[in-house]
């Protein structure tokens, strides 16, 4: 997304709790990001889908209404995300770990199936499910297309987590917050999604300090310590096995 978000997931990748990374190929920072990945290793890298981001797109809330409309051009989405994987797989040389959308995108209709295709196309195996228990009303909506999503994912044989958590405290993730967390997870995989990072005062407003306090808990002593008291493996996207459908 830009340089300074960058070198934050790279640092909580290289010495934090960060198992899982996705880029967005066709993005400013895509070369650097690339380039960082290069120097990591045993790193799930999937790929952040995007159709709200940057030119042709308009933003993301008018992308939102479209897509619940059925007004959007899947054909024009489709051919762009073959591009952004073929990107991903020329700067890498490798197929992506997972999918997941920027936005989360990749789960509004007509999206789901689309993103089946193109992990089938390019041999990805798992993809993300952010169906998180209710919280802020803003995630209202989205809980239940990615309850509808999973089965989707699930019929077409793809891999995902049996949970998800990190929507309700996007913004507001700090080491305490972290802890509470990690102290009540459900059994089985969770997703935890996370935006370390440092600051760009020229940049987007997502790219503020809470940044920066988001990648001081991930690398935090205390923070590990839980992790290895709890007994709670870390692992990556790559790992999964066939994402179970709902009941």
């Amino acid at each position: 997304m830009d340089l300074p978000r960058n070198r934050g997931i790279a640092e909580a990748a290289a010495r934090g709790l960060v198992t899982s990374v996705t880029v967005l190929s066709e993005g400013p920072a895509a070369a650097d990001a690339f380039a960082r990945l290069g120097e990591l290793s045993g790193l799930g890298v999937g790929l952040h889908l995007n159709c709200t981001l940057g030119p042709p797109w308009v933003d993301k809330h008018r992308t939102w209404a479209a897509l619940r409309a059925g007004a959007l051009d899947l054909a024009r989405v489709e051919e762009a995300f073959l591009r952004q994987t073929e990107r991903f797989v020329e700067a890498l040389g490798r197929a992506p770990t997972h999918l997941d959308g920027h936005n989360h995108v990749h789960v509004y209709p007509g999206l789901p199936e689309l993103t089946c295709r193109v992990a089938a196309r390019f041999g990805v195996r798992a993809v993300r499910v952010p169906e998180e228990p209710p919280g802020p009303a803003r995630w209202d909506e989205l809980r239940p297309l990615a309850r509808a999503a999973r089965q989707v994912f699930a019929a077409a044989g793809l891999a995902s987590t049996d949970h998800f958590r990190g929507a309700a405290l996007v913004g507001s993730l700090d080491e305490a917050r972290l802890r509470a967390l990690l102290s009540d997870l459900p059994q089985g995989s969770t997703e935890l999604m996370v935006h370390p990072g440092y600051p760009d005062p020229g940049g987007l407003p997502f790219s503020s300090d809470a940044r920066a306090r988001e990648l001081s808990a991930l690398t935090s002593a205390a923070v590990r310590a839980d992790l290895e008291a709890a007994g709670i493996r870390l692992v990556h996207f790559g790992t999964l096995g066939p994402c179970a459908s709902s009941s």
